[in-house]
């Protein structure tokens, strides 16, 4: 469950531009290749 928050505040870090580690924006990336996870966003027109 904590992944899910995890993302969306990564999202919301990226909008607002608000720097975080490389790690963390590694896992952004690979997480938004996650073909259930890149179904959702496009369902809800974020990708």
């Amino acid at each position: 469950m904590a992944d899910l928050y995890l993302f969306v505040m990564l999202r919301w870090a990226a909008m607002f531009g608000i720097a975080v580690p490389e790690r963390l924006d590694a896992y952004h990336a690979r997480m938004t290749q996650v073909p259930s996870v890149a179904r959702a966003l496009a369902a809800e027109g974020l990708s």
